[in-house]
């Protein structure tokens, strides 16, 4: 059997069956010897591979679909791109966590954190790179689900532009807000196959000097012990601390209005998306997911027109104040990973785990942004991320600003 890489700072090596983070490890050769060549990759089981079985993390789900009669766009530019697929990994049911614990198959590791959550719902895809099983993975985000489990697992992810690398082949969640991104151990790496997926649009242009500032708001919300791990970085990568509030810079726009409508929005492009399979197969789901999912139903679209309308101007503002050189710096979560047992509540208060968190992860949703996380500290052994946020197309802006921080995994 096949054994994975090193993790960071142990000479132990992990099995993928180690790992917990695979549905199934059935290898899919490249087709082309691009600059992937020899890097192997993992992919979450809400995007298409040819011949198998897209599970979308539910047995139900699993069992109403036939095999897939081709790749994913973004599987077939990896392929091409050199990579070689090492199997599928295991995500949150139907996308619809940022936890990264599955009711069917279970929690993923995070290696450098073993009693913490991985994050979801990429979590298979975070840990499969985290453990060492792929140089890279693929993951979707829609409301956090590739940048918080890079967090927490100490890994570089990326959240592109929303609609730069095409989600045929992918799952839904909610389309408006749903991206393909990456997982990588390496800067290096993940720059390389970024590249490969937008169609080398991405770091060729000459760019603008970057304009760094920081994003106040979330820094003053998020836990001392984060804000105080994260500060050597943060100065390090900006000496000046400029600083901004979100609501000077999105119309107003607060995290607790940030969560709530992504929450909106997100539920009733949910059941639009699931909704008449949900009621036709009346599947059953984990006891954390199924009142969720069913609450999409419920949703208030009279309030929708008003929603949109809202984002629109969020989206708006903030693009036009970050134009083609703003860069915004700010934790990744707020908060550590959750404990593995810990009782983390959908409904909880605004001191919860899912309101503080949605409320930073919904801003690049809500504008379509791309957003980096870089795996530079930790607090009592647990990895927290640092953010960088861009424009439209920024993806190049972002991998540039963290160069310095490139060989961050390397040393650790």
């Amino acid at each position: 059997m096949n054994r994975c890489g090193m993790l960071y700072q142990s000479e132990q090596l992990l099995t993928p069956e180690a790992s917990r983070a695979f549905r199934n490890t059935q290898a899919i050769p490249h087709t082309g010897s691009g600059p992937l060549l020899g890097l192997r990759l993992a992919v979450k089981d809400l995007i298409d591979v040819a011949g198998q079985v897209t599970g979308g993390g539910n047995p139900t789900w699993e069992a109403t679909h036939e095999p897939a009669s081709s790749h994913a766009d973004c599987v077939a530019k990896m392929l091409a791109a050199g990579a070689d697929v090492v199997g599928k990994t295991i995500t949150d049911e139907l996308a619809f966590s940022l936890l990264g614990e599955n009711h069917f198959y279970g929690i993923p590791l995070n290696p450098l954190a073993p009693d913490r959550l991985p994050g979801g719902s990429s979590s298979g895809s975070a840990s499969a790179v985290a453990c060492g099983c792929a140089e890279l993975a693929l993951g979707t985000d829609t409301g956090g689900s590739v940048r918080v489990p890079a967090s927490n697992c100490g890994l570089f992810g990326l959240r592109p532009t929303h609609g730069r690398i095409s989600s045929r082949g992918v799952m839904p969640l909610a389309p408006s807000f749903d991206t393909v991104g990456l997982f990588a151990r390496r800067l290096t790496h993940l720059a390389t196959a970024a590249e490969c997926l937008l169609g080398g649009r991405m770091l060729g242009v000459a760019q603008a000097a970057p304009r760094l500032l920081r994003l106040a708001t979330i820094w003053d919300a998020t836990d001392p012990a984060i804000t105080a791990a994260l500060l050597p970085f943060t100065t390090a990568l900006h000496p000046k601390g400029d600083s901004v509030e979100l609501s000077e810079i999105a119309a107003g726009l607060t995290l607790a209005e940030g969560c709530d409508l992504y929450r909106l929005l997100q539920g009733v492009e949910s059941w639009d998306a699931l909704g008449d399979w949900l009621t036709t197969h009346q599947p059953e789901l984990g006891p954390k997911i199924g009142p969720g999912v069913w609450a999409w139903r419920d949703r208030d679209r009279t309030q929708l027109p008003t929603a949109l309308a809202r984002r629109e101007a969020i989206r708006h503002a903030l693009t036009g104040f970050l134009g083609e050189d703003g860069v915004l710096i700010f934790p990744t979560t707020p908060t550590l990973a959750p404990r593995i047992g810990d009782d983390v509540r959908r409904d909880a208060g605004p001191m919860g785990y899912y309101p503080r968190t949605l409320g930073v992860t919904a801003i690049a949703g809500l504008a379509g942004l791309p957003q980096l996380t870089l795996p530079v500290g930790q607090v009592d052994g647990v990895p927290i991320g640092l953010s960088l946020l861009a424009g439209p197309g920024g993806e190049g802006r972002l991998i540039t600003v963290a160069q310095p921080f490139a060989s961050t995994h390397a040393a650790r």
